[in-house]
């Protein structure tokens, strides 16, 4: 493993970022994303595979690293899980029209699967059987 920083710079998350800065997202939220995109490449790239635990008293500040890496990188999560949920809500696609969609689905399989038992007399709710 290396302790040099990794230059990310051309990979994906970065590019999103690119294209939301384009579109003049609030610069704290950008701040915010840049944030939970280090502390991620911190915590997996660099933190995780370079250090040595030795004692209890290491891996108590270790843990407490992590912690607060991972509060980092959950907030970035849960800042862009909300603006999916946005864009989506501006195309007309909310949690409550896709759930409406499952269940009609579930509805329909369970017509399509109910179908050939009705016309095989397999029924168990029909009087009779």
């Amino acid at each position: 493993m290396t302790r040099d920083l990794f230059n990310t710079e051309d990979w994906t998350l970065n590019e999103l970022l690119k294209e939301l800065a384009k579109r003049d997202l609030p610069e704290e939220h950008l701040a915010m994303l840049r944030d939970g995109k280090d502390a991620r490449n911190e915590l997996v790239h660099r933190l995780i595979a370079t250090r040595c635990v030795i004692s209890k008293a290491d891996k108590e500040l270790f843990l407490a690293e992590i912690d607060a890496l991972y509060f980092r990188v959950w907030r970035a999560y849960r800042f862009v899980r909300d603006l999916k949920k946005q864009c989506a809500a501006k195309i007309g696609v909310t949690d409550e029209r896709v759930n409406e969609i499952v269940r009609r689905k579930r509805e329909e399989a369970q017509m399509e699967e109910d179908n050939p038992k009705n016309l095989l007399g397999e029924d168990p709710d029909r009087p009779g059987a």
